[in-house]
């Protein structure tokens, strides 16, 4: 309109702004990030290093306390425990010579005892499902020529037993017993016997597995149906194994109970006799081979829980 001063339309938008708590909160957020001070020429290169950095050495740490369970728990775990502490020291000094004033360095601290700390459970872990039982097997004797009439006591100490050509496993008197405690697992025995037997001689050896046989008459489990296998690894007693306070973490295969189970199941079903004191074997035709397989189980644990 004539005769009215023009409007400064900077003046107006000022107004809008003040108005509009929308505008206003926008204003701030941009002046904010003008007064930002500019990241120095190189740092976002130097976190990246850092992050890399940090990650190896988290990952290096944990793959180490793994390595010292399955490799040096069963004959030196005073050893291990110590390196476990060495590790949980460093982070410690690391923190305490640098973190309050770094604080990078109190990030690197902090990765080094948590991977030691997922080291020490991953490796356990590790060491009771596998590294355990490869230890106790290289550990006990193999016997060779063994006959399966012979009594149990001989093989106190056995991992192995290489039995001569008579012996073999009848599938024919084999039971499976289903469990109901172990979530419905069939556990299978199968008498091992020898021509020099006879239908009263009581059964020291039995052939087992677990899922691997029919209710009566049917067994394959392992190599029982190899002709050419004559090897049984002896399933050790838990009280070989470890104390009592860590049983429950060893895997269902010195689950012995199970097993005797069954056992009485077949005797009854058939009418053989069991030796008061069985051995239980899993049979193979190289046996050896099996009990590497428990290292190598370990191992593979251990670099999938660490890299995958």
């Amino acid at each position: 309109q004539e005769g009215l001063p023009p409007v400064d339309p900077q003046s107006r938008g000022r107004k809008a702004m003040e108005n509009d708590p929308l505008l206003r909160k926008a204003n701030v957020e941009v002046l904010r990030r003008q007064l930002k001070p500019s990241e120095p020429e190189g740092e976002q290169s130097r976190r990246s290093v850092r992050v890399a950095l940090f990650t190896l050495v988290s990952v290096l740490t944990a793959l180490f306390v793994q390595l010292q369970f399955i490799w040096q728990f069963y004959s030196a775990p005073r050893f291990v425990w110590g390196c476990v502490g060495a590790c949980f020291f460093i982070s410690l000094i690391i923190f305490a010579v640098t973190g309050s004033t770094r604080r990078h360095m109190a990030t690197l601290a902090w990765c080094v005892a948590i991977s030691c700390a997922v080291g020490v459970g991953l490796g356990l872990t590790a060491y009771f499902r596998s590294a355990i039982f490869a230890h106790a097997y290289t550990n006990m004797r193999v016997y060779t020529d063994s006959a399966a009439s012979q009594p149990a006591a001989v093989f106190n100490d056995a991992a192995i037993i290489m039995f001569n050509e008579g012996s073999k496993v009848e599938a024919a008197k084999s039971v499976g017993y289903k469990s109901i405690e172990a979530e419905g697992e069939v556990y299978c025995v199968a008498p091992v016997v020898s021509n020099t037997m006879t239908d009263v001689t009581p059964i020291t050896f039995w052939a087992v597995g677990t899922g691997c046989c029919a209710k009566r008459k049917q067994f394959y489990c392992d190599e029982s149906t190899n002709a050419d296998a004559h090897g049984g690894v002896v399933l050790l007693r838990p009280e070989v194994l470890t104390p009592p306070a860590f049983r429950w973490l060893l895997r269902n295969e010195v689950d012995r109970d199970m097993y005797l189970r069954a056992v009485d199941l077949q005797s009854a079903y058939f009418g053989t006799t069991s030796a008061a004191s069985p051995v239980f074997v899993r049979w193979f035709e190289k046996p050896q081979q099996f009990v590497a397989r428990y290292m190598h189980e370990a191992l593979e644990f251990v670099l999938e829980a660490t890299f995958v």
